[in-house]
């Protein structure tokens, strides 16, 4: 092929991404509770081979956009040989493929010298069509088996888990891999609002966990906010989507605050996502070959929730233990080595038409406020101030932090570090002397980013205390008493 068209191949496809991004969509995260065919990994429908890289997001975008039942393709060539054909008028959708060939010449040059011959790589292009397109097919090619209920997948999923032998670390708040040490943390199970939750952020640290020297030796020494750090999330993120596809797993954004780093490492280098593609493709598969068949339910009969079967390892996380384990934490997280002080009030660092509203309120002496301002994460990572509370210093603040930098989460700033900030970034300090926090902010952040809405996330949290002091019938009982502030 050409270089020109080469390269035309390259920089269509990936203005196409850049497209479905700038528009707040991710093309490994497609609406599949909405969609006529079942979640999971394109399929050649002669061969039964899924596709990989760059054209599982070409074609699971066709997918979503025309309204196809299946996820199985095939070729012209492919239809009429399983005695169908292709509808006439029907447009086809274009597939890649990149592979390596040595020229004639360089064969040549070689031979004559002595020298290794020196591959070109080359991309050519493929129409294939949706079996929704073709007709008189045989039935077995239509394919599209409903997916599995979320209850039959959680077995998969610890069986490809426990399949890696990866070290896994339970604890904290936050899910994490480590290069150097060789370890992966993430919270436990009942930290997760949706039990499923756990698995997709266990797929996302895995997929870094493959880059590591020993496996598939990425670089992973980029530090945060580098590009080299943006690349590899980017591999993660389509890893995670790739295993979890291939386990009929809702593929869901794990990171969108890093969507305006990831658009800034395409917009450089059109070939970009075809290596991350290519990256996540053969992370997804390292996983996949080391899984083992799924454990054999203890029983057949689904917990009270219809989330999980009791499975050898694995109990089941009832709704009630995921809500008091929120509900139940301290009211700020407690970091060794730094006591806090709850007793002080609060800070908010916040935009200056919402300082005005808070003092316009304080004017007025109306009842305190029990719902801290917690802005939802923009994918842009565009939010701009936080709420905390400050230590017995008086400059240390501990809290939900997010300068619009892209990486909110709870920890420790300087007041006086914000000072110098707040000019640039039109910020005004206020300190509340009026609000007393009825849950940790961590609890408001997630039901903030759940529920969409401030007011609709404190009435969720509401919702979850007064089942816990009533002891609501609807929530199955365990075997031990709750642990309530």
């Amino acid at each position: 092929m050409p270089e020109r068209k080469r390269e035309t191949v390259y920089q269509e496809v990936t203005d196409r991404i850049i497209a479905e991004l700038e528009a707040g969509r991710v093309p490994w995260v497609q609406p599949w509770g909405k969609a006529k065919a079942g979640v999971g990994l394109p399929r050649n429908a002669a061969t039964e081979r899924s596709y990989s890289g760059i054209n599982i997001l070409i074609l699971w975008g066709a997918v979503i956009e025309k309204g196809y039942a299946a996820q199985h393709w095939l070729t012209f060539r492919q239809a009429l040989a399983l005695g169908g054909h292709v509808r006439k008028g029907e447009r086809g959708t274009t597939v890649v493929y990149a592979d390596r060939f040595i020229p004639k010449d360089e064969r040549k040059r070689a031979a004559e010298t002595g020298d290794e011959p020196q591959a070109v790589p080359f991309l050519k292009r493929f129409t294939v069509f949706n079996v929704a397109q073709c007709e008189d097919l045989p039935e077995r090619v239509h394919g599209g088996a409903a997916p599995l209920p979320e209850r039959e997948t959680v077995p998969h999923a610890e069986a490809l888990i426990a399949a890696t032998g990866a070290d896994f670390r339970i604890g904290g708040e936050r899910a994490f891999y480590v290069p150097s040490a060789d370890f992966i943390q993430v919270p436990p199970q009942p930290a997760f609002f949706e039990q499923i939750n756990y698995y997709r952020t266990c797929f996302h640290e895995l997929g870094h966990w493959t880059g590591h020297a020993s496996r598939l030796a990425r670089d992973l020494s980029g530090s945060f906010g580098c590009k080299a750090y943006a690349r590899e999330e980017l591999v993660a993120e389509m890893a995670s989507a790739f295993v979890c596809a291939s386990l009929a797993i809702a593929p869901t954004v794990r990171h969108a605050d890093y969507i305006g780093s990831w658009l800034e490492v395409l917009r450089e280098d059109n070939r970009a996502i075809f290596r991350a593609a290519s990256h996540a493709s053969k992370a997804a598969d390292y996983l996949g070959g080391m899984s083992a068949p799924a454990p054999v339910p203890l029983a057949s009969e689904p917990t009270q929730e219809g989330e999980q079967t009791l499975v050898p390892g694995v109990r089941p996380v009832s709704q009630r233990e995921r809500i008091e384990a929120r509900m139940a934490a301290p009211l700020t997280p407690r970091v060794p080595q730094k006591p806090l002080n709850v007793g002080l009030p609060a800070m908010i660092l916040i935009p200056d038409d919402i300082r005005q509203r808070l003092l316009a309120n304080g004017a007025a002496e109306r009842e305190t406020d029990h719902v801290p301002v917690v802005k939802l994460f923009d994918p842009t990572g565009a939010a701009t101030w936080l709420i905390t509370e400050m230590m017995p210093d008086g400059d240390s603040l501990f809290g939900l932090c997010d300068l619009g930098f892209g990486c909110p989460e709870l920890g420790y700033v300087s007041l006086a570090e914000l000072e110098s900030v707040k000019g640039p970034l039109r910020l005004g300090i206020e300190r509340d002397l009026h609000f007393a926090a009825r849950f940790p902010l961590s609890v408001y952040a997630e039901a903030a980013r759940i529920a969409g809405r401030i007011t609709e996330s404190e009435r969720m949290l509401s919702q979850a205390a007064a089942a816990l002091r009533i002891r609501n019938p609807e929530l199955p009982p365990d075997g031990a008493g709750p642990t309530r502030r």
